[in-house]
């Protein structure tokens, strides 16, 4: 049996996975098995070498667990922007500047190895495996840490990612929503907006829990969450729209607002009846798709 290791790197942790290779995957989309799934916190948040090194330690581990002649290929889903040839441009939330990042990977591994964004990889893994799986052309949003997005595009079976002309595309969380604030500052768990200091998943537990309050805070992160979905359809037009990571877990929480506010800003009447889905891959979407990168 061959495996392949697929990686998610995002401003907190390590997600990694091992999977099934399936060589046919493009044709057969059908989900590879996923026989290991792993979470490590990363240490070094403002050391971009060390940073490094917790991502190759991660993978070496992978190898020797694994055997090196069982490992087919080695994915790499990393957050913030990347050049076409795959080099870490400056970003909030990593330590990696100006790093080239595949380069760096194929001189440590003798592997064939494929990097991209982490939202990219999440939005592909959708696109191939997921709730996007019967689309023409998926946008795939995550929120964690940032706000990522992914564009996938599919013409008579032939998927693939959109990278736009210098390979940042879909940088969406960095549009403006409202003349100052981003739609990371506005959704993503570092919002001081909505937050305040306070833990996401804490919000949560209490706004299930019948917190009026909390619930509200949720209500204000479904209404900004639909106007960024909104201005992303407006530009766009996709068939799907995918909403993953840690905070899409409190779906039910936001997601009537989320809806009600991408229909109001939405332009194109058709448009306004675009799906717009929970994830299906859970945690592991992101390293799926990273290790089926093509």
């Amino acid at each position: 049996m061959k495996y392949v290791i697929g990686l998610d790197i995002g401003g907190t942790k390590i997600h990694s996975i091992v999977a099934e290779w399936d060589k046919d995957f493009l044709r057969t989309r059908r989900l590879p098995k996923v026989v290991k799934s792993n979470r490590v916190d990363l240490q070094n948040k403002k050391d971009g070498d060390k940073f490094f090194k917790e991502i190759t330690t991660e993978i070496h581990s992978l190898i020797e667990e694994f055997g090196e002649k069982n490992v087919e290929r080695i994915g790499v889903g990393i957050a913030g922007p990347l050049s076409r040839d795959k080099v870490s441009l400056p970003s909030p939330n990593l330590p990696l500047k100006n790093f080239p990042t595949l380069k760096k990977l194929e001189e440590n591994f003798n592997f064939p190895i494929f990097v991209d964004n982490d939202a990219n990889c999440f939005a592909w893994a959708e696109h191939l495996f997921g709730a996007a799986a019967a689309a023409s052309s998926t946008v795939g949003v995550t929120l964690g840490t940032g706000v990522g997005g992914g564009i996938v595009l599919d013409r008579d079976g032939e998927a693939f990612l959109w990278d736009g002309y210098h390979g940042g595309a879909a940088e969406i969380g960095h549009m403006i929503l409202d003349g100052e604030r981003s739609f990371e500052d506005l959704c993503s768990s570092r919002s001081q907006y909505l937050w305040k200091g306070r833990d996401p998943m804490a919000i949560e537990r209490e706004a299930r829990a019948g917190n009026k309050e909390y619930q509200d805070v949720y209500k204000k992160f479904g209404f900004w969450l639909g106007v960024g979905i909104a201005n992303t359809i407006n530009v766009i037009n996709p068939e799907i729209v995918i909403v993953g990571g840690s905070i899409s877990k409190a779906w039910d929480l936001f997601k009537e607002e989320m809806n009600k506010s991408a229909k109001k800003y939405i332009i194109s009447i058709q448009a306004k009846e675009t799906k717009i889905v929970s994830a299906k891959l859970g945690d592991d979407a992101g390293a799926l798709g990273a290790a089926y990168l093509i």
